[in-house]
């Protein structure tokens, strides 16, 4: 038993050291004309099982000499790199008449090609559906304010006697023109709101706001138990809570996976040129974007939501932005807690230290 794995751990190593001899002579490295001369025989004596004590020695003894040759690439990264013919097909590869097994680097390309740009496009649509929903907002938010200023400003001319000064009459006419104008535009607003937070927006398929009254339009910006006028703040409300979890949680979440992601395909691109990728490398890169959506998920819960501002270049950045940078440089951020953990530790000492 013990024979037959040194056997067949031997004819592997023999079948690497002439990749080895391919890549070395692919690349233009020097090699010893005794160590290639070795290396080539040791071919023939395993095809013809002629292997003695001393020629198996002096094998591996070169065949270490020649991987130190071509470090830091190695026998599992070339492995990984090179495609390679299939000695035994399946029932599928011979139906589509398959010869070479695909690369594991080349497959790692596809895969993680594939999720970048799944998760680019589910960031395009949410980041749309967002900046659809914030306009929404805005809109009724400075109807709502404009509103509330012309309904003082008619209050007060309210009470001067309009029939005795003209310019007071056609202001107050202009004012009231404006303000339903305003009150339309905050009801359409508040409408797609509805279509919007509903996510049929696409559709229409949802229900329609009760329109407002003229009754309802005489007591505006004032709490009420109308019902359209409770539904259209529940609308308001329910919409804003959509908005603040897209954009607290969901958004910095696709943004630190798409770094993630830019971090990974750019790496991988130099890894496959180099020939370093190995299929160990795909369980740190899976890692690094799993790191990556997590660090986005903390930043956005740390930055709050877009409107946040701050007095330095990274709190001046978007959410958004902090969680991309957060999902493409993650030691970075890593080394940012640590410093901020170290100075509150540093912090703690001296004040323990003042007390005694």
């Amino acid at each position: 038993m013990a024979t037959n794995t040194n056997n067949h751990l031997l004819g592997e190593a023999v079948i690497h050291s002439q990749l080895l001899l391919s890549y070395i002579a692919e690349h233009g490295i020097d090699i010893e004309a005794k160590q290639i001369n070795i290396l080539t025989h040791a071919k023939h004596f395993d095809a013809n099982s002629e292997w003695t004590a001393d020629e198996e020695a002096i094998f591996w003894f070169t065949y270490q000499q020649v991987v130190k040759l071509i470090r830091p690439v190695t026998i599992n990264s070339l492995l990984a790199t090179i495609e390679q013919p299939i000695l035994n097909q399946n029932f599928l590869q011979r139906m589509f008449k398959q010869k070479v097994k695909q690369a594991s680097a080349h497959i790692a390309v596809r895969r993680y090609t594939t999720l970048a740009l799944f998760s680019m496009v589910m960031m395009l649509l949410l980041q749309i559906y967002s900046v659809v929903g914030t306009t929404l907002l805005k809109t009724i938010e400075q109807a709502s304010t404009r509103m509330k200023e012309i309904e003082l400003q008619l209050t007060d001319l309210s009470l001067i006697d309009k029939s005795k000064n003209k310019r007071t009459s056609m202001q107050f006419g202009m004012l009231q023109s404006e303000f339903e104008e305003l009150e339309n535009e905050k009801n359409s607003s508040i409408e797609l709101l509805n279509y919007w937070h509903n996510i049929e927006f696409l559709d229409f398929s949802s229900d329609e706001i009760t329109p407002a009254t003229e009754q309802e339009n005489e007591f505006i910006g004032g709490p009420g138990m109308n019902p359209a006028y409770i539904e259209r703040v529940n609308v308001v409300q329910s919409a804003n809570n959509v908005h603040l979890i897209l954009n607290i949680y969901i958004l910095p979440l696709i943004y630190g996976l798409l770094g993630g992601f830019a971090f990974v395909l750019r790496n991988l691109t130099t890894e496959i040129k180099e020939m370093l990728f190995t299929k160990e490398s795909r369980i740190n890169y899976t890692l690094r974007i799993s790191l990556g959506a997590l660090l986005g998920l903390i930043v956005g819960l740390f930055w709050g939501d877009n409107s946040s501002i701050g007095q330095n270049f990274i709190a001046d950045l978007s959410p958004l932005a902090v969680a991309f940078l957060a999902g493409y440089s993650v030691e970075f951020l890593f080394k940012l807690f640590d410093n901020i953990i170290g100075t509150i530790l540093k912090t703690n000492v001296k004040k323990e230290d003042s007390k005694k």
